[in-house]
């Protein structure tokens, strides 16, 4: 005699696109969010040419607020690409930046040589 099966209800298996998301897209995502917080290889570089643009009205904005005058000393933490750093440094403001990534140093250093000499790579903080 031969049985036959009744599928559960709700053991139905999730819709293709549920899966595909939980195979390729999460790793995706989890490995671009890694790369945001600190950018290297690659992947970096190319996240930080992005940042420039999709970042350039809000970092303008925050220059003129800042108003900076020549001598002033102004810190700027995790400088990216250095778009924001070179725009400080042309006001005459004596420049210190700080970044985490080893990717966007010469990244920054490209966009505006010199690079301020205090610009440097900060080691990993402690969790």
């Amino acid at each position: 005699m031969r049985r036959r099966s009744c599928p559960i209800p709700d053991t139905a298996q999730p819709p293709r696109s549920a899966r595909l998301n939980a195979t390729v897209m999460d790793p995706i995502g989890r490995h671009l969010s890694q790369q945001a917080a600190r950018p290297h290889g690659l992947v970096g570089r190319v996240l930080g040419r992005i940042w420039i643009q999709e970042t350039a009205r809000v970092n303008d904005a925050a220059v003129d607020l800042v108003a900076a005058a020549p001598g002033e000393r102004i810190l700027e933490i995790g400088f990216g690409p250095g778009r924001t750093l070179s725009r400080l440094a042309a006001t005459g403001a004596n420049v210190i930046g700080v970044e985490i990534s080893p990717t966007m140093l010469p990244a920054a250093a490209r966009r505006c040589p010199p690079l301020p000499a205090a610009a440097r790579r900060c080691p990993p903080l402690p969790a």
